[in-house]
């Protein structure tokens, strides 16, 4: 059986939705042994004795007050008999092989990095967000303010998990610009590129221009998409807000076709449109690993439903299987004198 800790307090639907997600994943995966992590004050009543599914109780949900200063996970503070400090707290002990954290990326952080430690000669963990085509996107998210060096190992991580996980061959890795010409993008992309391309020297495919949000639709696929945290979590964000707005506003078009047309063009697109969705919606890319702790830490949406909180556990048991940190600490060692 494989234990998996999720924080079952902190996101936006509540408790009830990740119990419903959690019973849904284990539906799917009967090898899957799911303990749910809750903080009392966020925690119904009516839930607090549940048979079938393992619960652990804090004090408190998520609930971490952090400061407006620049990340640093090494001197945020640190509260204690949280939810989310209990589920890495249990991974760190080995009582369960991974967390899922739906939500709460900064805590998620501030946490893993203060008790499963970073892989050897890693600056800074990242977020890598898999997407259409096996491209990968990194950071998405945890580091707002970057340095070059933090961007190559950025590049570094994204090819492991691209190449280790997706099963690409030979990703590209290029930087994420306002273009693809050299004088584009701001001064830390410009002043990354020469170092990114040092990883050309350990064989590693890198991409002769700079990679552009066009190239997202490209088909071909297979690239690793480098970035700050903060323009990488606008991107991600932008590009769920399309995918949604999209398809409201397909339903709006139709409700205002005569009735035999609504029936009609509902029959013909519903296996269409039922395909699209579930290549396109976030939801079906529901965990994404913090790469870099020593320790398997997946994060999830913060507005998750039951159905991306089962996706979420049960993409953890698949992460599970493919054991990146091995691949990862070997490249990172490989690349470090790129950085020091």
């Amino acid at each position: 059986m494989t234990r998996i800790a999720i924080e079952a307090t902190g996101c936006d639907k509540g408790f009830p939705a990740v119990l419903e997600g959690t019973r849904i994943a284990m539906r799917e995966d009967p090898g899957l042994e799911p303990v749910l992590v809750a903080g009392k004050n966020k925690l119904p009543e009516k839930y607090r004795n549940l048979k079938k599914i393992e619960t652990n109780y804090t004090n408190r949900e998520i609930c971490l007050e952090l400061t407006e200063n620049t990340f640093n996970p090494e001197v945020e503070e640190f509260q204690k008999n949280t939810s989310i400090q209990r589920a890495i707290e249990m991974h760190s002990s080995r009582e369960v092989e991974a967390v899922v954290v739906p939500g709460g990326t900064k805590p998620a952080v501030i946490y893993s990095v203060r008790l499963l430690r970073k892989l050897p000669g890693v600056e800074r963990p990242a977020l890598a967000v898999p997407f259409l085509f096996d491209n990968v996107l990194v950071d998405a998210g945890v580091n707002e303010d970057c340095t070059s060096k933090y961007l190559l190992q950025f590049a570094v991580m994204g090819q492991v998990f691209s190449k280790h996980y997706l099963k690409v061959e030979s990703p590209l890795i290029g930087l994420l610009s306002n273009g693809t010409e050299s004088p584009k993008g701001n001064d830390l992309v410009k002043a990354s590129r020469p170092l990114i391309e040092r990883l050309g020297e350990k064989e590693y495919n890198i991409s002769s221009r700079y990679f552009e949000p066009y190239d997202m639709k490209d088909r071909a696929g297979g690239k690793v998409f480098v970035v700050d945290g903060f323009t990488g979590n606008e991107v991600l964000k932008t590009g769920e807000t399309f995918s949604e707005l999209g398809a409201e506003l397909l339903k709006e078009e139709i409700a205002k076709e005569l009735w035999l047309n609504r029936v009609l063009i509902k029959l013909l697109l519903r296996k269409p449109y039922g395909r699209l969705k579930e290549k396109i919606d976030y939801q079906n890319y529901a965990a994404f690993p913090l790469l870099g702790i020593n320790g398997k830490v997946m994060i999830a949406h913060g507005r998750s439903d039951e159905r991306a909180i089962g996706n979420a556990i049960i993409a953890t048991g698949k992460y599970l299987k493919r054991d990146i940190n091995t691949f990862l600490a070997r490249a990172i060692e490989d690349t470090y004198d790129l950085v020091a």
